[in-house]
């Protein structure tokens, strides 16, 4: 977890990342439906799910925290960003839509975290982009009630 201010996790498990990701529209309610009833039969499976997710989150955090700081990335979390934005690379198809027009779609395989591969896309944008030309910057957290 990361360290400073006492920060509140609103992820508590696997559910809360579908819903987190539902709420987001990477996926629709019928999908979410489909992992909700998943995890509840296969709860070891979604829980290390789960904790795929917190993993990748907390590396892609500390290696954009470092670039912000001005230090090196770490090199476990910029391992473990490279290898989720791989993944879902590897996963990228064209389909063909129209004669002469394409799409790129991310595959379904079964993955209980393949909705979080355009994540991963963006997350490579961002460090490419944003984070690259220092256009990323810390906000300050208020407390609720606080002045």
């Amino acid at each position: 977890m990361r360290s400073g201010g006492n920060p509140r996790d609103r992820l508590a498990g696997y559910p809360d990342v579908v819903y987190w990701a539902e709420q987001l529209a990477l996926i629709d309610s019928r999908r979410a439906t489909e992992l909700y009833a998943l995890a509840e039969r296969e709860p070891e499976r979604a829980a290390a799910a789960f904790g795929e997710a917190i993993r990748r989150r907390e590396a892609l955090h500390d290696v954009v925290l470092s670039a912000i700081e001005g230090r090196a990335a770490p090199d476990a979390g910029l391992e473990i960003v490279n290898a989720w934005i791989a993944d879902a690379l590897a996963r990228r198809r064209f389909r063909v839509t129209a004669p002469g027009r394409f799409e790129a779609a991310l595959e379904e395989d079964g993955n209980l975290l393949s909705f979080l591969r355009p994540v991963a896309l963006d997350a490579a944008e961002l460090l490419e982009d944003e984070v690259s030309r220092d256009l990323v910057r810390i906000c300050e957290e208020r407390q609720v009630g606080a002045l």
